[in-house]
Order: C-alpha cells, then sequence, then structure tokens
C-alpha cells in the first residue's frame, strides 16, 4: 500500500491525468481501500494530489469493485475510465475537534446487531478504542493545526462466515505514523 501511494504521489503534477487502474486488482482489503480513499479527499493532503485529475478502472473482481463503490460513491457504468471526484468519496469524517459520539455509537450499535443476531447491545471496550482515536486526532495533532486532523472511519463484518467478527479501521492522515 505504501510502494502504491509513493507511485501516487510521484504520477500527481497539476493539470496531469492520473489514472488509478484497479482492473486487475483481485483482493482489496477494507482497509487498503480506506487509506486511498482518506488520501484522496482529505483536504488537508490535497498537496499529495498537487490538483492532479484522477481517473479510475475500477476493479473486474466483484468482491473488490463493491468494496470500493462502498467507499467512492462511484457506481460502475462500465469498464470504462471514470473521473473520480474527490467530493463523491463516501466516509465518515471529522468535522471539528469533537469526538463523534453519536458515531461511535452507531457503529457499535451496527457490529452488534450482527454480532448477538439483532441485539444492540453497548461494547464499551470498541466504544472507548474508537472514541479515543478520534480524541486523539485532536489532541496529539500538529500544533500548527490546532483544529486536528481529519479522519475516515470504516466498519464492516469480517468476510468470514465462523465465527462471526467485526472490523473497524481507523485512518488518520495526521503528523504520526501512518
Amino acid at each position: 500500500m505504501l510502494d502504491f501511494l509513493d507511485r501516487l504521489d510521484a504520477a500527481c503534477w497539476p493539470g496531469r491525468r492520473v489514472l488509478i487502474d484497479l482492473a486487475s486488482v483481485a483482493t482489496l482489503s477494507p482497509c487498503a481501500a480506506l487509506v486511498v480513499a482518506s488520501r484522496i479527499i482529505d483536504p488537508e493532503t490535497s498537496s499529495f494530489l498537487r490538483q492532479a485529475e484522477l481517473y479510475v478502472r475500477q476493479p473486474k473482481d466483484p468482491t473488490c469493485n463493491r468494496l470500493w463503490q462502498q467507499l467512492t460513491g462511484v457506481k460502475a457504468v462500465s469498464d470504462d475510465v471514470q473521473p473520480l471526484y474527490q467530493d463523491r468519496v463516501l466516509s465518515r469524517r471529522k468535522t471539528d475537534n469533537k469526538v463523534q459520539v453519536k458515531l461511535a455509537e452507531l457503529l457499535i450499535h451496527e457490529a452488534m446487531r450482527y454480532l448477538t443476531n439483532g441485539s444492540t447491545l453497548d461494547h464499551h471496550g470498541s466504544y472507548r478504542v474508537l472514541t479515543e482515536s478520534m480524541a486523539n486526532t485532536f489532541k496529539h495533532a500538529d500544533p500548527k493545526n490546532p483544529s486536528g486532523e481529519n479522519w475516515c472511519v470504516a466498519s464492516y463484518a469480517h468476510p468470514t462466515a465462523y465465527p462471526r467478527r467485526w472490523c473497524f479501521a481507523f485512518v488518520d492522515n495526521g503528523v504520526g505514523i501512518l
């Protein structure tokens, strides 16, 4: 993933059209897709893209294509190359320097409904991890940026049928470790 981001960074220059060709991608983890999506949509990392025009050829693999569409909001209309607009990428993002308590509750309840066949019980450990991740984006952010860093979170069922598991992925494009 880091190699891909480095190559994308090297290809992006003002006015340049850059093709992200995902057609031959056979496996795509939600975490990897979330990292790519977060770099594309984060206005604070827009220098990463340097005003390049991004185009994408979507994955032919149906599972990878569905995941890519969920994260980007771009529906596949054909195998043709399509423009990738930053404002069409779907993710839950920080809007201010507050912990999004309701979002954390929603994600935990979604997970618990899946894991317990319908119950929306609270899982305090997961809730604490999510809210702490959100809080760290402004508590430990770059001192030059008092509003904190933008972040994205994904919440999804693990693809294995048994045992049932739920996964969370949290991406912060801040000053620390990716």
